[in-house]
């Protein structure tokens, strides 16, 4: 399979070019903007504002998720411990949260005196959603995802709390930066690396959440999109309305990012409890994480930790060399990953030739969408705004 020389994005990854010497267009797009999204003296003053602005006008100052893994784990630590906000937490527990992130969980609220609270979903929404996005997309992470910033908001908005902050790494973030890109949550951070004032925010809040319409009317049926709406939206009408309105926050837009330091942090501060198997862009706080990855890869035709692991070879934090090693790693993308693809099936009443079927049907589908971005593009060539 051909990949770019310079990162590993695969020839089967949508609407990737290569120039002369093989390295591709997400490269060189990242070139133009990446002085930018690593000055931190700069990007913290962006953070600071806020945080001056903000701090102690209401009741919390941020709300924060928080699943067990290292990320969410440093990011309520900072908040508390070294800006000194008063943090409101949460779990959106999935009906996947493993024990291992429960313990971390429960440890961390314990030794930093935070207030935090589970939220029990709706399972047969989430079961729905799970499905829908597993056999007609082939995209089971977009239920989690999607239900879980929503749920963030509305608790936001209801509870007045300012600032919503999310703990996507830059790996995450950065992974889609290119013109014309499908991301959806580019508006956002492109939000975040301009001053604060509540008139843009509540523009591009008011996008972001249009945009989820648009596409949770594509996925669900509707009575669950009803339901979806109800549960897990604030009121559009009044959200129009509102004086001040949550600003949806990248933590590590602003705070650089260094996993290992993350972790080292966390155990020597709060006995934060690294996994057995610890290893670089490991996700041990859901128990179908494995699942999901094989059901991506098999569907998009590419891992989607190619993509984190590319992003990070344009940081810099690791050789191309070790991105393949870590990549050719990830067992649960060569073969049916049993034990992870048992609980998913499970709970989800599929079984494994359903489940097989779509993963062809989905194949083929996004080959076909990779073909129409391809001659989208050329035809609109679309400018990079960012």
């Amino acid at each position: 399979m051909k990949r770019c020389t310079r990162c590993i994005l695969p020839s089967t990854y949508r609407n990737i070019k290569f120039n002369a010497d093989g390295s591709c267009n997400y490269c060189e797009t990242f070139d133009k903007i990446k002085d930018r999204l690593t000055n931190y003296e700069e990007l913290g003053k962006l953070f600071n504002q806020r945080i001056d602005l903000l701090k102690g006008k209401y009741e919390y100052d941020v709300l924060a998720g928080l699943s067990g893994g290292k990320d969410s784990s440093y990011i309520v630590y900072v908040l508390k411990e070294v800006y000194g906000l008063n943090v409101l937490s949460f779990t959106f527990d999935n009906h996947f949260l493993t024990d291992y992130g429960r313990r971390n969980i429960d440890s961390l609220v314990k030794k930093l005196d935070v207030d935090h609270f589970y939220h029990q979903i709706d399972w047969p929404l989430q079961k729905e959603f799970y499905r829908k996005a597993t056999m007609g997309l082939g995209l089971p992470c977009v239920a989690c995802s999607q239900m879980g910033f929503a749920l963030m908001y509305k608790i936001a908005y209801d509870r007045k709390i300012p600032l919503v902050i999310h703990g996507r790494s830059t790996h995450q973030m950065f992974k889609e930066l290119l013109p014309g890109s499908r991301d959806t949550f580019l508006p956002l951070i492109k939000s975040n690396l301009t001053p604060y004032t509540v008139e843009d925010i509540k523009k591009t809040q008011l996008t972001a959440l249009e945009k989820m319409d648009y596409y949770l009317k594509k996925i669900l049926d509707e009575n669950a999109y009803n339901k979806f709406m109800t549960l897990y939206l604030p009121d559009m009408e009044e959200f129009k309305k509102a004086e001040i309105v949550p600003e949806l926050l990248g933590f590590f837009l602003f705070h650089p990012y260094d996993e290992d330091m993350l972790k080292d942090t966390l155990e020597k501060n709060i006995g934060w409890q690294r996994p057995d198997n610890d290893k670089s862009l490991s996700h041990n706080d859901c128990a179908i994480h494995d699942a999901a990855a094989y059901i991506y890869s098999e569907s998009l035709s590419y891992p989607l930790i190619a993509q984190e692991l590319s992003t990070a070879i344009r940081l810099g934090e690791i050789t191309r060399e070790n991105a393949l090693k870590r990549l050719h790693a990830e067992t649960c993308l060569k073969s049916w990953p049993e034990a992870s693809m048992n609980i998913f099936m499970k709970e989800l009443d599929l079984t494994g030739s359903e489940l097989k079927k779509a993963l062809k049907v989905n194949k083929i589908k996004h080959k076909l969408l990779r073909q129409y971005l391809r001659v989208n593009a050329f035809f609109k060539k679309p400018e990079f705004e960012f």
